[in-house]
């Protein structure tokens, strides 16, 4: 008896129109819960594509005006940092502009040797020769591009501490090192021009600048003359006594009222 009872339980719970409405709730609300979420995440990831897009146009616009917003946004998307890929670009020129000088003075050597030696060398023997003045010749100019980069960053700090004088002798004498018409002698050049500013030598200052407008080939070192040559020389808004502000002095007759 407790058997069958059991089995009429069983068809019961089988049969119950109840449990298949209570099986279908489930059933019915899992896909409305899915789209819910999907069109959620749809939706933020509309907002978040056009955020950075309206970010993205932003970051560009400023570079033209000369302003720059946070580097959140580069990080977000992948880009990196800025100062970093422009770091990048400046050592890769370096390198290109140092090896371009071995080669200048490889060629040079090949020529001098060429004529002196009377005696004829395998090409094995040339070559060996050749690496050998090369490496010699690399060693020495690094040796050089340190000094220089030494007196650069010793003319750099006598600027911000306020000796100018010093640091236009740093300077100059990092320009007898390094060549002119490289990135690195721009980027002292231009140095050297603010410090001429500040000791009191603004013709040398402006002259300086015309010549890099001119004559450098770098586009960058061009640009930052050009622009701090036009500060230099815009007119002076002359203020008169109302629109100044006067600060009173402390212990003054102000103070004592």
């Amino acid at each position: 008896m407790a058997v069958s009872l059991g089995n009429l339980t069983i068809l019961l719970d089988i049969s119950s129109p109840r449990t298949l409405t209570l099986d279908r709730k489930p059933l019915l609300t899992l896909p409305l819960k899915r789209d819910s979420s999907s069109c959620s995440c749809s939706y933020g990831c509309d907002g978040e594509v056009r955020g950075r897009v309206v970010v993205a146009r932003g970051k560009s616009n400023s570079e033209q005006n000369g302003v720059d917003f946070d580097s959140e946004s580069d990080e977000e998307g992948g880009l990196g940092d800025g100062d970093d890929f422009e770091t990048k670009i400046r050592r890769r020129v370096k390198e290109f502009e140092e090896r371009r000088e071995l080669e200048k003075k490889a060629e040079e050597y090949l020529q001098s040797k060429g004529d002196d030696d009377g005696e004829e060398e395998s090409e094995e023997e040339k070559r060996m020769r050749v690496k050998k003045e090369l490496e010699k010749v690399a060693k020495e100019q690094a040796e050089r591009r340190a000094t220089a980069q030494l007196m650069y960053d010793l003319g750099k700090k006598a600027y911000g501490r306020g000796s100018y004088g010093r640091a236009v002798e740093f300077l100059e004498g990092a320009l007898t090192i390094i060549p002119r018409p490289t990135l690195f002698g721009g980027e002292i050049q231009i140095w050297l021009a603010m410090a001429y500013e500040a000791n009191n030598r603004h013709k040398d200052c402006i002259a300086l600048y015309k010549q890099l407008e001119n004559s450098h080939p770098s586009i960058s070192i061009k640009r930052q003359a050009a622009e701090l040559r036009y500060i230099l020389e815009a007119p002076k808004l002359k203020i008169t006594q109302e629109e100044m502000v006067t600060i009173p002095l402390i212990g003054s007759s102000y103070d004592r009222n």
